[in-house]
């Protein structure tokens, strides 16, 4: 069971790694100042680390026989479904920041709908690569 558990936490590496990227460069430079546009690129690349981590615990999940997956398109599909609930939960923070302590992480409906679509997006690309890829 601790490798199990261990395995899961290696999942998220990945997204965590972006996330301590994205706070490094948010303190140390100040990168919104510098690059306006800077979430573009950091939503598209959340949801590919998340994809990558859908991926990760779908695989531990067919290897420990909790469940079995014999179609790929399901598969990609499950791991859309897991990234937009990520996506999901990530904008209801921004939202209750801005809400509860006066924050300004989202700039209105156009933005946090693009920051959802660009978040997907990267999950589809994780996706593709990974559900698809010759094995």
């Amino acid at each position: 069971m601790k490798k199990i558990f261990l395995q899961i936490v290696r999942a998220f590496y990945p997204p965590l790694i972006v996330f301590v990227l994205h706070v490094i460069l948010i303190t140390s430079i100040n990168i919104y100042a510098i690059w306006p546009d800077f979430d573009i690129p950091m939503h598209f690349l959340g949801g590919l680390v998340m994809g990558i981590t859908g991926l990760r615990l779908l695989r531990l999940a067919e290897k420990e026989k909790w469940m079995q997956i014999n179609k790929k398109v399901v598969s990609l599909l499950m791991v859309l479904c897991f990234v937009a609930l990520i996506v999901i939960l990530w904008e209801c923070a921004e939202w209750m920041s801005d809400h509860f302590f006066a924050s300004f992480m989202q700039g209105g409906l156009n933005d946090t709908m693009l920051d959802m679509v660009l978040g997907l997006c990267g999950a589809f690309v994780a996706g593709i690569f990974g559900v698809f890829k010759k094995t």
